[in-house]
Formats: C-alpha cells, sequence, structure tokens
C-alpha cells in the first residue's frame, strides 16, 4: 500500500472504533454534534439535519401551531390533515401567480378585506356585504344569496365542466365533485338528494366510493380551497389507462386543484368589482339616506 493508502485505512479504522464505542453505549449522537460552519444543530425526530431543508423545517416549526389553528377554526380537524394530497396542493400552487396565491393564503384563514374586517379595522362603519347587504365573512362570499353572485357562481361551474371536458375526466368523478361543488351554495351545505352521489351514476367501485366519502369528510368549502384527498389522482390515472392515453393524473389533479382554488378568487374579484362600482348596495342605501 501507498502511504496514502495507509493514511486513508487508518482513519477508516478510527472512526470505525468511534462508531463500535458508540453503538455500544446506545450513544449515537455525539456530544458535540454541531459542524464547525454551523451556528446551530437541528434535529428532526431526533435526527440531525446535515443538510437544511428548509420546508422540513417549516414543516417541524410551524405545522403544529398550524393544525390547531386550522381545527379550532373548523377548517380542517386534525384526523383529515393526512388524507390531503399535500404534495398535489402544493403543485397548485407553484402554478398560481403571486398575487393569487396571496388570495387563498388569506382566504383559508378568513383574514381578509370582506365587511367583518374592514369593520374591525376602521375602515367601514357597518360589516355588510355589497351585494346582498348581509354580513359578510370569506364564507359569506361564495355563498351571498344575491342573484348577481348566484349569474357568477354559474358561470364559474361552467368554466370548471369545461376543464373536466378539456383534461378528458372520468364521467362519475367529475359529476361527484361537481355534485360536491354545489353543495357550497345549498342550505347548509347539504345535498339535495338522500341518495350518495358516488351511487347515483353507477359508481360500484369500492376505491371511488372510499374515496368520495373521505372527500365528503372535508367537506365543500376545503373542495373550494383546492384541498384533493388522496387517490383522485390515481383514480383518474387509471382511466387514462383505459383510454390509452398517456396523460398524468397527477398533473390533472394538480390543474384541477388550482381551477377550485380560481373559482373562489373569481367569486372574491367579481365582489370586489361591485364593491367599488356604483351598484354597491351599501353605497346606494347610504346616498339614499343622505338624500
Amino acid at each position: 500500500m501507498s502511504w496514502w493508502e495507509r493514511q486513508n485505512s487508518e482513519v477508516d479504522d478510527i472512526a470505525q472504533g468511534y462508531a463500535d464505542e458508540l453503538i455500544a453505549t446506545n450513544d449515537t449522537i455525539t456530544t458535540n454534534p454541531k459542524f464547525f460552519s454551523e451556528p446551530c444543530a437541528i434535529y428532526i425526530g431526533n435526527e440531525k439535519v446535515s443538510c437544511l431543508a428548509l420546508e422540513s423545517v417549516d414543516e417541524a416549526v410551524v405545522l403544529p401551531e398550524l393544525m390547531e389553528y386550522w381545527a379550532a377554526k373548523g377548517r380542517l380537524a386534525p384526523e383529515h390533515f393526512r388524507s390531503v394530497d399535500w404534495p398535489i396542493v402544493h403543485q397548485a400552487m407553484k402554478s398560481l401567480k403571486p398575487a393569487e396565491q396571496r388570495f387563498i393564503t388569506k382566504h383559508t384563514v378568513g383574514m381578509c378585506g370582506v365587511s367583518k374586517f374592514r369593520k374591525r379595522w376602521g375602515l367601514d362603519s357597518k360589516n355588510r356585504c355589497p351585494l346582498c347587504g348581509l354580513e359578510e365573512d370569506h364564507l359569506h362570499v361564495p355563498r351571498c344569496p344575491s342573484d348577481r353572485a348566484k349569474t357568477q357562481w354559474q358561470l364559474l361551474l361552467q368554466e370548471l365542466q369545461e376543464c373536466f371536458q378539456s383534461t378528458t375526466a372520468a364521467t362519475p368523478i367529475a359529476q361527484f365533485l361537481g355534485a360536491l361543488l354545489r353543495t357550497i351554495r345549498t342550505p347548509n351545505n347539504q345535498p339535495q338528494t338522500e341518495t350518495p352521489w358516488y351511487r347515483l351514476h353507477g359508481m360500484s367501485s369500492s376505491a371511488l366510493t372510499q374515496v368520495c366519502e373521505a372527500q365528503l369528510r372535508l367537506g365543500p368549502q376545503c373542495l373550494l380551497e383546492g384541498l384533493l384527498v388522496h387517490s383522485w389522482a390515481d383514480l383518474q390515472q387509471q382511466f387514462y389507462r383505459s383510454r390509452g392515453s398517456r396523460r398524468s393524473g397527477n398533473r390533472w389533479a394538480a390543474n384541477l386543484s388550482r381551477q377550485l382554488i380560481l373559482i373562489g378568487k373569481g367569486m372574491w374579484k367579481h365582489r370586489n368589482d361591485v364593491f367599488h362600482s356604483d351598484d354597491n348596495i351599501v353605497n346606494q342605501q347610504r346616498a339614499t339616506a343622505l338624500d
């Protein structure tokens, strides 16, 4: 062996001996685990992070409090969190414009420019929807009972159906998700039938039934916010394969999540257009009172 080879072998023996000592004492974490260039050492699940993955650190630090906040606000129960296909939601968020990303971030927590917060911030004297005059929070926007909001909702649902057609979505999937989304504007978010939707169209597959029931547990508001449960992408991929298509189920699901978010954005834009126009019912009533 050359001199370099002997040095390398000697260092390997020393390192292996040290590792054996740690294993024997059940102390595989060294007393000084911080690398010389690190300001601190970070552990996730009792494992030292040797390569700083910001997403993993953010998840470990922020996620517990975020889940607790969502549960307190009734948005997403902890037991339903793992059923969401977060990688698909991540793809959808990356495809959105920055303004659209800010919209969904604000509206999922409800802290946005609706009348509820405009009054709280001292910008308005009353909490009233500009379309119907009722109290307005972020949940009211897609559910506003005014005829103008209803017309806008129908236009956006039509765009969703066109999206289903252009991406060749499986008919049972499109029918179920469309039916669930429409309950946003039905009393108490209840379907207008006693028969489960996934049986209305001959959906007898147990896998499809399980996915539908999981999505039902999340509810229509989560669907409007682009939260799809696991297996929608897999079911659509199976449909593509049965048709001999080389399209991607994951891409289909990410695009669907994006389109659902944009429906909520479309309702918000319509509301804002009315708010800043002469059609604002609150401004009209205020002007009448002044006259």
